[in-house]
């Protein structure tokens, strides 16, 4: 009789052996239902709008130091002037005002100069002109 038989196969007699438990069912892995993602309307808020951004005010008092700057060098006086007459226009009149002056003054002192020096070598009675590119002649005449 076969082991696993439940009953006689010529007499039918039952099996007096109980016939071991079927084996477990073995588990397959089963993926999780695909489920679409939930579509959610995104939560709008009212904007916070700011205030424009305002700079700050600028100190428009003109420095001496740039005003001593733009008379000796006319030329960085005109280009303040240039830059600073929308942001701070009082300080560009002066410096506007300090390089005029600085151009004037050195204007006349090179004349003056060049007058002087003409007169005294055109003086001297012993300037010789041929001598004129000679540098230590030429001080030499004026000096002494």
């Amino acid at each position: 009789m076969d082991d696993f038989a439940l009953a006689c196969p010529k007499c039918g007699a039952a099996s007096t052996t109980q016939a071991p438990p079927p084996p477990p069912p073995t588990q397959q892995y089963q993926p999780p239902a695909y489920q679409p993602p939930q579509y959610q309307a995104p939560q709008y808020q009212a904007p916070v709008y700011q205030q424009p951004y305002q700079a700050q005010p600028v100190a428009d008092v003109p420095s001496g130091g740039m005003k001593l700057l733009s008379f000796c060098i006319p030329l960085v006086g005109l280009i303040l002037y240039l830059t600073w007459k929308d942001q701070k226009p009082i300080s560009a009149k002066a410096m506007g005002k300090a390089a005029l002056i600085g151009f004037i003054v050195s204007f006349v002192l090179s004349i003056a100069y060049y007058i002087i020096v003409f007169v005294v070598i055109g003086a001297s009675s012993s300037y010789n002109y041929s001598s004129y590119y000679s540098i230590a002649n030429f001080a030499a005449n004026i000096f002494g």
